[in-house]
């Protein structure tokens, strides 16, 4: 046992070795390291104060700050209000950091992502100078803190250990002891003193030390009803005493263990809302002793629910309230409502305030509701009112006017068509007809129709009169619109009048759900296509007809003097201002319905009339309930194009003033995914798509209630989606049932939000299913450096520094899925080739990616072989090539135009590739080599480097060996089994492939070979370095090549520079230059 033991201890120490080989660039350590915490008791919330001084600085814009805790520590309640930032050259609080979720100009952004807090500087400047001091607080003790971290759990007397590093370049850590008796100071570790140097024979030596302590910064730190904290700090490492007691005369002490420069001693046991004094001393190693004077704090009153006053119901409207209230200490925010004192639904914040606000949407009009508020404070003691309550107003929204309201004549009829709006309380139309203008209003001129249908033949006309025809939308709740207007002028030279169609549904996408409103009991209208005397009361009306020529664009004349409109454009309900852009365009989604508002309060003198013309479409506008503005609503169009919107006011004086604008209805987003062996995608059913907005307070689920909108929307057949919102930042996130969630963030710019997004599958393969998951994701696709998992650490952390994290990517998907292609239907005809646009070389591990030529979209994705060979199978379409590796550039710069280089033809530069029918793509794809000249230092640094390596990749497999043969287990095998495959991987991605020919560099006076001699080749006509290679003891080196004129070059310290003649291979079949180097001694 004992021998088993010691050798698992040789490995374990061989393993911690090899992971600490300092591949990065040595970091400096932080000095001054040491935490402040309020509690080190197992499993409960703790305030913590970090302290450390920073060698480098935090000196440039973006550079990052971690603070790193283990898996034991629980940070999920931690946001940025509860956590502060101080910086400075001497106490490290001179300075108090500007923190939100994202870095801006002067303020430091803080994320919080697992148990790792990460501090970005500013985006002008790094403002923490090298040699100064930060102080990082985190929990209640923040200025406006609520939430702490909570110690790991168990049973205490253990230490953990919590590290700072990140790209400012310095690291250090510290242990965080956990103990049960709720007492620790912790620090980084210190040296202890040297006792003083005893005098030589002579009596001489150095002078004993005399100087006590400096003491400075004494404060109380969380305070509570009956613990405190004493903190202070010393300019050398000294011990620390506090002794306290409700006078002066103290009585009682507490101290900490140790030598070190920040203090701190918690008390216990301490009395509610009651004064201490207290005085702390301080002694170095040798003695030397200081002490403050006396100071006081009082601990804080015993907790007590908060006190509720000030309830208020605001902002009352048909579907909306906001409910206020008042607590005298923070608190968080509740309301119970409902139509019954059961109440059955709430909203509220967890957030802790004294001025609370809480607002309740998709309430039903004119209803009586109950509600309480309700306030709980930090310790859980909670406050609750009394029952109270409030009434909605009546719904007092009129509907969206129906929309391609046409008039079409016959003999002495017309056929009157539209299409009916989309308004979920939608109830019927009314139509009206006068043969000298317009109809104003519902009770203007004669009775037409009334009913749900969306056709009606209005018979019985006088041929050569024309008809003008006002349209009225009505609601469940009595609201109508302002009215859509078509005219006809009936004769017996029309043509015959087709049948009354039945409705129809709108072309087009189907527009995003909307939640269906509560019920009123409409008014029921009579049988449709009776026209007999209406419901609408027949009131005495003096208002004059609409009147308008009857040409759709009528001449425009001149506009009254002063008088200028100014449309404004809504959507959601009225809700969402329709921002316009540079050009004047405002955005909306096909199918819903806009409000257009127009301020009259400026105008010297009323209008006599106001329409709205959309596209071939005609609204009556009319006052709204304010009296400030006049408005209509409408439908656009169903489709996706760019809608031509005039307004037209007419006055008295027969001038008329006009505004025009343009409403953009932007495409709807579609949930995509794709079946092989064909690329092109198809729409999603039941996709859920949620959509979160970027606020102050970071990403929240975007309220769509409020709006008359559904979030989440779930796809229908076609996979459709798509939010009419505020212009701003937002994010999609897609979930389904045997597909990989995808995420997409996007800023919204014409009111709509909507992305097209591809699904790909989940692969229910053990192991390999999970990593294609993270291969078919779109990120993986298109970032280059992504955080590989590791399962073995000195493997896997080779592997990643020996090849780039791309290579070992595209690899993987090479691996993994391209053989599955030889079971494809069809037989591939031909190959594409990826290859070296200066060396002809082929290049493997490109990514060449296949993209829909319209719609952008990636359909597939080849990694080339070791030949560089790829292939794409596709059906008629027009499509894109796009190839990528770390170190090469497409398309070409060298061969830019070029369609046929020496023997390969069908060269390809970007351009779109038009397929007549299902076929092969498969085009050569010259890429730039990249290739930078290294000083000779960085050349021999980096052959070392690989070198070790390739020492440690095989050094971990026999220790994994051994090891496996001391303790056999399942688990050992299987890391064994890793560590082969990785090492596998290190041989393809990471050591170069070896050419059969040797040329070989020589010494011309002794003739013995000369080794470590750096050998460079270049293109002849770009004079582009495109490799380089060192000999090894023989004096080989070796290069692969194809048609081309190149040249080489060798040196090493000790001789000339060596430069070949041109080396053309143009006419030569040769696939290695392999020339004899004779070195001439300097």
């Amino acid at each position: 046992m004992h021998k088993r033991f010691m050798a698992r201890a040789f490995f374990a120490a061989v393993l911690a070795a090899s992971l600490a080989f300092p591949w990065s660039a040595i970091a400096a350590t932080l000095t001054d390291r040491s935490v402040l915490m309020e509690r080190n008791a197992p499993g409960v919330a703790s305030n913590q104060e970090i302290r450390f001084t920073t060698p480098s600085g935090v000196d440039a814009a973006g550079e990052t700050v971690r603070v790193n805790y283990p898996y034991d520590f629980e940070l999920s309640s931690i946001g940025v209000g509860d956590i502060d930032l101080f910086y400075g050259p001497t106490t490290g609080f001179e300075n108090a950091a500007t923190l939100a979720s994202a870095a801006g100009v002067n303020i430091w952004g803080v994320a919080i992502s697992g148990r790792t807090i990460t501090f970005t500087a500013p985006t002008n400047a790094g403002p923490i100078a090298a040699g100064d001091k930060a102080v990082i607080r985190i929990g209640t003790n923040a200025s406006g803190g609520t939430n702490r971290i909570v110690n790991p759990g168990g049973a205490g007397g253990d230490a953990v250990f919590v590290t700072i590093d990140g790209s400012f370049g310095d690291t250090g850590g510290f242990d965080v002891p956990i103990y049960e008796n709720d007492f620790i100071s912790i620090s980084a570790t210190v040296p202890s003193a040297a006792p003083p140097p005893s005098p030589g024979p002579g009596g001489g030596g150095p002078a004993a030390d005399g100087t006590a302590p400096v003491i400075t910064n004494v404060r109380v730190i969380n305070i509570t009803t009956s613990t405190a904290t004493i903190a202070w700090d010393t300019d050398e490492s000294a011990t620390g005493l506090v002794e306290y007691g409700l006078s002066p005369i103290y009585g009682l002490t507490a101290s900490h263990a140790g030598l070190v420069t920040s203090h701190a001693v918690p008390l216990s046991a301490l009395t509610p809302d009651t004064e201490y004094h207290f005085r702390v001393t301080s002694a170095d190693a040798v003695g030397n002793t200081s002490q403050s004077g006396n100071v006081t704090f009082r601990t804080l009153p015993p907790p007590a629910p908060p006190v509720i006053s000030d309830i208020l119901v605001i902002n009352i409207t048909d579907t909306s309230a906001i409910v206020t209230w008042r607590t005298d200490i923070p608190a968080t925010s509740l309301v119970e409502f409902g139509e019954t004192v059961a109440y059955g639904r709430s909203a509220g914040s967890s957030s802790l305030v004294t001025e609370h606000a809480v607002s309740l949407t998709g309430l039903t009009p004119a209803t009586l509701y109950h509600f309480r508020v309700g306030s709980t404070e930090a310790s859980g003691l909670a406050s609750f009112s009394g029952d109270r309550t409030f009434t909605t107003l009546p719904d007092s929204t009129p509907p969206s006017n129906v929309f391609n309201f046409v008039a079409t004549p016959g003999n002495a009829e017309n056929l009157l068509t539209w299409n009916n709006p989309p308004d979920p309380d939608f109830a019927f139309v009314h139509i009206r007809a006068r043969t000298d203008g317009y109809p104003s209003n519902p009770t203007d001129g004669r009775f037409v129709y009334q009913g749900s249908a969306e056709a009606f033949l209005d018979t019985g006309l006088v041929n050569g009169t024309t008809y003008y025809y006002t349209n009225f939308a009505f609601d469940v709740s009595g609201n109508r619109s302002g009215g859509a207007l078509a005219q006809a002028t009936p004769s017996e030279a029309a043509p015959p009048l087709p049948p009354v169609p039945p409705p129809v549904t709108p072309p087009g996408p189907t527009p995003p759900s909307v939640p269906t409103p509560p019920t009123v009991p409409p008014t029921v209208p009579p049988t449709p296509g009776v026209t007999t005397t209406p419901p609408i009361p027949p009131t005495v009306t003096t208002t004059p007809p609409i009147v308008l020529p009857p040409e759709p664009t009528p001449i425009e004349p001149e506009a009254p003097s002063g008088i200028t409109i100014t449309p404004s454009f809504f959507g959601g309900s009225g809700t969402i201002e329709l921002e316009p852009d540079a050009s004047g365009v405002v955005g909306s989604l096909p199918g819903a319905p806009v409000l257009v508002r127009v301020p009259v309060a400026g105008f010297d003198q009323e209008p006599s009339s106001a329409i709205v013309e959309v596209g071939a479409s005609r609204y009556a506008l009319t006052p709204l309930p304010d009296g400030e503005f006049w408005g209509a609503s409408f439908v656009p169009s169903t489709r996706v194009e760019d809608v031509p919107v005039t307004v037209v006011f007419s006055f008295p004086d027969g001038t008329q003033s006009r505004a025009r604008s343009t409403v953009s209805l932007q495409p709807v987003g579609r949930i995509l995914h794709r079946e092989l062996p064909f690329p092109v995608p198809t729409g999603l059913e039941g996709a859920t798509v949620t959509l979160y907005e970027l606020t102050v307070q970071g990403w929240v689920v975007w309220d769509g209630t409020r709006h008359g909108q559904s979030n989440p929307q779930v796809t229908g057949t076609e996979g459709y989606y798509g939010f009419l919102v505020r212009n701003g930042r937002y994010r999609v996130v897609v979930e389904k049932d045997g597909y990989v969630t995808q995420e997409r963030e996007f800023r919204v710019t014409r009111n709509v939000a909507s992305v097209d997004v591809l699904m790909p599958a989940e692969i229910a393969i053990p192991i390999l299913g999970p990593i294609l998951d993270i291969l078919q994701s779109e990120e993986a696709q298109q970032a280059a450096e992504i955080a590989a998992p590791v399962a073995v650490a000195i493997a896997l952390a080779n592997l990643s520094l020996a090849a780039s994290l791309a290579s070992i990517l595209n690899y993987l998907w090479f691996l993994f899925t391209q053989p599955l292609l030889l079971f494809g239907r069809k037989r591939r005809e031909r190959w594409g080739l990826a290859y070296n646009a200066l060396s002809k070389q082929p290049i493997d591990l490109v990514a060449v990616r296949l993209v829909h030529a319209k719609t952008n979209l990636i359909l597939q994705t080849r990694i080339t072989d070791i030949k560089g060979r790829f292939s794409f199978r596709v059906r008629p379409g027009a499509y894109r090539l796009e190839a990528a590796k770390t170190g090469y550039r497409f398309p070409s710069e060298y061969l830019k135009g070029q369609k046929q280089d020496g023997e390969l033809v069908d060269i390809y530069h970007g351009e779109t590739i038009t397929v007549e029918e299902e076929s092969n793509i498969a085009v050569n794809i010259p890429l730039d080599p990249l290739t930078k000249e290294e000083t000779p230092r960085s050349v021999y640094f980096k052959r070392a480097l690989r070198k070790i390596q390739h020492a440690l990749a095989l050094t971990s497999i026999i220790i994994t060996v051994a090891a496996l043969s001391i303790a056999p287990t399942w688990w050992m095998a299987g890391l064994l089994a890793i560590q082969i495959v990785t090492y596998l991987l290190f041989r393809r991605l990471a050591l170069p492939k070896k050419p059969k020919g040797w040329g070989i560099v020589y010494d011309a006076a002794s003739r013995k070979p000369v080794g470590a001699t750096i050998v460079r080749i270049f293109d002849k006509k770009f004079n582009k370095l495109l490799e380089t290679q060192v000999t090894d003891s023989h004096g080989n080196y070796g290069f692969f090549a194809q048609k081309n004129v190149y040249f080489i070059t060798a040196e090493r310290k000790g001789y000339k520079r060596y430069q070949s003649e041109d080396i053309d291979l143009t006419q030569k079949e040769v696939t290695v230059v392999d020339k004899h180097i004779k070195m001439e001694s300097e």
